[in-house]
């Protein structure tokens, strides 16, 4: 109610509401961070929530793969972060799980969509349906790179399923792959590693991460 000079009006305002809860973000170590885990994109993602609030659970795992192969690629349901990942009372998770998959692709491809479907499910269970879920997918890299991730799998052949499974699982898709294809190889990996992030690659995933957020929810 407003008045003036003995006038008085009455004025509908309309309040946006503050979105607060916790955000976790599953993955490898593009959202671990690997070595620049103080740079990693998770780190970045208050800052572009515009004064919502959202604690940020960052539960990457450097070489974390759905399947494990080898010393250093942990099957991720195997490992201390996906512990982790099952806590809490998030409303929103994240999963960008495919990078180092494709480099076992021969023996994982035929069981990566039954294993990514048992984690949405397990989390839906776990929290409940209303949990909003977010596939990210997996971002293209330099080939050669140090790591032996072949980068025509990503592309050809990971991501693809994952658009398919954010569809088939009525999850939310966040491109990442092809937002990035916005960039030059030189913004976005790290030199001398051709797969982990930058800082400019991470708050742009940020930035994405938190825009596809604010849209789900008509903020």
């Amino acid at each position: 109610k407003a008045s003036y000079k003995g006038l008085t009006i009455d004025v509908d305002i309309e309040v946006a509401g503050i979105l607060e809860g916790q955000l976790t973000c599953v993955g490898d170590s593009l959202t671990h961070g690997h070595y620049w885990k103080n740079e990693a994109y998770p780190v970045y993602i208050p800052d572009n929530l515009g004064g919502h609030l959202l604690t940020v659970s960052n539960c990457g795992r450097d070489g974390a793969s759905f399947k494990t192969f080898g010393q250093y690629n942990p099957a991720y349901n195997t490992t201390e972060q996906y512990q982790t990942s099952l806590t809490g009372n998030p409303i929103v998770i994240s999963i960008m799980l495919g990078t180092n998959d494709a480099i076992n692709w021969a023996n994982e491809k035929d069981l990566y969509v039954q294993d990514y479907t048992d984690l949405v499910n397990l989390y839906r269970t776990t929290f409940g349906e209303q949990v909003k879920i977010i596939v990210m997918t997996s971002p293209r890299c330099i080939s050669p790179n140090d790591f032996g991730i072949p980068n025509d799998i990503i592309c050809n052949e990971v991501v693809p399923l994952q658009k398919q499974i954010a569809e088939d699982l009525d999850c939310y898709l966040l491109d990442l792959n092809a937002e990035f294809d916005k960039y030059s190889d030189s913004d976005l990996f790290r030199p001398n590693d051709g797969v982990h992030f930058t800082k400019n690659a991470a708050e742009i995933t940020a930035k994405l991460l938190a825009e596809k957020i604010k849209s789900i929810y008509g903020i």
